[in-house]
């Protein structure tokens, strides 16, 4: 296809792309010394703290790609399309859907350098959040290591060669080192790596809080490492608005990716960029489980193939991935079958027995954590394949947890324990105490696993909770089947309304026992003894 020239900028036909310039030269920061502090060359950051963020020069999620002139996609749906090709008017295919622009219509002034354009107070406040500080050459290596055998391997985020040969030569973007740091922190295995005193979850929160000041300013320009950047940030959840933060993030990384034309297929495909837009659109259905919430990218509008990558981890997460995606159908609004009924993928195809590891493990934990949510109904009076899957799916996934104890930091790890948590409840809430023992399991694992997922600690203590409150129904149940005068007062008392009568009669003698020790408030924001409110959103499948 030949380039056509346009009021403003280059364009060309959506097939093919003109080859994006280089990006612009990154953030420089020392990789031999001790401190690994990154400080800008010609205005080194004041020592003198400051104790809120001044408001700095925001990167515009609309200007960014101006700085770099990488060429943006414009759907025929903007009217700005129309001019951008009628300098050159031609027939037009309609299987493409929109044209390719260097520029957007109005090209801001250009930026200046980084450390002209940061006001000195917002350098003082950078400096105070350790902004421009990293872990040791040592300890970067370790969870560069840990990051790439557990996380890259299973979602391709970036290319280790390219990483890894900017890491040594300082010129790995700052924002996007920072969060390779993070995610890779949530592993057991990388405690050994992180600084004296910091747990997992204490260095994740304080690198994303790093991350977002450098974004928020402009550090980062280049479109699809912003992509990266954001799409690695959608793995961190911490606290009762995590899986919210976290979905923003996402949603940020589907943005630039929309922009950059990521997800329409191209004369001549970049496989680290095709390969990038997938793991954004596994990730969206797996957000979409986690929060509750619709999906962000509709199938219809992809054309970009999936990576040829057979036999590969990636693979099965795809396709693990595609299950999950025709599950989530019996969560839309009007849907009116509760059960997936129809032929199911054995999951051997997609994980061989005869795998082992973690990457594996985590493959088949995906695996069971759908294959629990393809059953909805949290009743059935005659079992069904799905009704009985999802219950083989639940032991299968506490069964993997007794054969391991380390995980990759995957936020399907804690996401699949919880439902196998909310399918042990939904057994005991019907009066089968053979799935007593196999709860309290449940809420010991996420317990354990709370030291690296504020989740996992939030939903074992609302199985603590649950399982109080099936004690206090079971103990109003054998005083009301006791003997003796008294029988006639207790159901006169109970208002003759079956179990939560019993129940409310039962608590105004032990009143402890109607909110569980921890518990504070309902709603939104209810606060799981110190670990604060809790998005519970994906256990719909309750």
């Amino acid at each position: 296809m030949i380039a056509v020239p346009a009021v403003r900028g280059t364009v060309l036909r959506a097939g093919l792309p003109p080859p994006p310039p280089p990006p612009p030269p990154p953030f420089r920061f020392s990789a031999d010394t001790d401190d690994s502090s990154l400080v800008p060359v010609a205005n080194p950051p004041p020592t003198v703290p400051a104790p809120s963020p001044p408001q700095p020069p925001i990167a515009d999620l609309d200007t960014i790609s101006t700085a770099t002139s990488r060429p943006r996609f414009v759907g025929d749906l903007n009217p700005e399309s129309v001019f951008l090709t009628s300098a050159a008017p031609q027939q037009r295919d309609l299987t493409e859907c929109g044209v390719w622009s260097s520029q957007t219509p109005e090209t801001p002034p250009p930026h200046r350098a980084f450390t002209q354009n940061i006001p000195r107070a917002y350098l003082a406040y950078l400096d105070s959040i350790g902004a421009f500080s990293l872990p040791t050459p040592q300890s970067r290596e370790g969870l560069i290591s840990i990051f790439f055998a557990s996380v890259n391997s299973l979602l391709p985020f970036v290319h280790e060669s390219t990483f890894r040969a900017q890491h040594a030569d300082s010129t790995v973007s700052v924002p996007l080192l920072h969060a390779v740091l993070l995610v890779a922190a949530r592993h057991p295995a990388s405690a050994k790596h992180l600084p004296p005193g910091a747990s997992a979850r204490s260095f994740a929160a304080t690198t994303a809080d790093k991350v977002a000041a450098l974004l928020h300013i402009g550090i980062e320009r280049d479109r699809v490492t912003l992509t990266r950047i954001h799409a690695l940030l959608a793995l961190h959840s911490e606290g009762p608005g995590g899986n919210e933060a976290a979905s923003l993030q996402l949603s940020t990384a589907i943005h630039h990716a929309y922009s950059l034309g990521l997800h329409l297929h191209r004369a001549v495909i970049n496989r680290e960029e095709q390969e990038l837009w997938w793991v954004l659109w596994m990730l969206d259905s797996l957000q979409a489980s986690l929060c509750g919430r619709p999906v962000g990218v509709r199938r219809e509008d992809v054309s970009v193939p999936t990576p040829v990558s057979a036999g590969t981890w990636f693979d099965a997460s795809l396709r693990i991935t595609d299950m999950l995606a025709d599950v989530i159908a019996l969560y839309r609004p009007g849907n009116i079958s509760a059960e997936w009924e129809s032929e199911w993928t054995p999951l051997s195809s997609l994980v061989p027995e005869t795998a082992e590891g973690e990457v594996a493990d985590t493959l088949r934990l995906f695996y069971h954590a759908v294959s629990i949510l393809s059953h909805r109904s949290p009743d059935t009076p005659t079992p069904s394949p799905s009704y009985l899957r999802r219950l083989e799916s639940a032991q299968a996934i506490l069964r993997l947890f007794a054969a391991r104890k380390q995980w990759p930091p995957f936020p399907v790890v804690p996401y699949a324990m919880s439902l196998a948590l909310t399918t042990f409840y939904s057994i005991l809430r019907r009066g089968e105490g053979a799935a007593r023992e196999s709860f309290v399991s449940a809420c010991e694992i996420l317990e354990a696993l709370g030291t690296y997922w504020w989740f996992a600690g939030a939903m074992a203590k609302m199985g603590r909770g649950g399982l109080e409150r099936l004690q206090v129904k079971e103990a109003a149940g054998a005083l009301r089947d006791l003997g003796g005068g008294g029988g006639e007062a207790r159901r006169e008392s109970a208002g003759e309304q079956g179990d939560d009568g019993i129940e409310a009669w039962f608590l105004q003698f032990f009143p402890d026992l109607a909110a569980p020790v921890g518990w504070v408030g309902v709603g939104d924001g209810w606060d799981a003894g110190g670990g604060g409110g809790g998005q519970t959103g994906g256990q719909g499948a309750v």
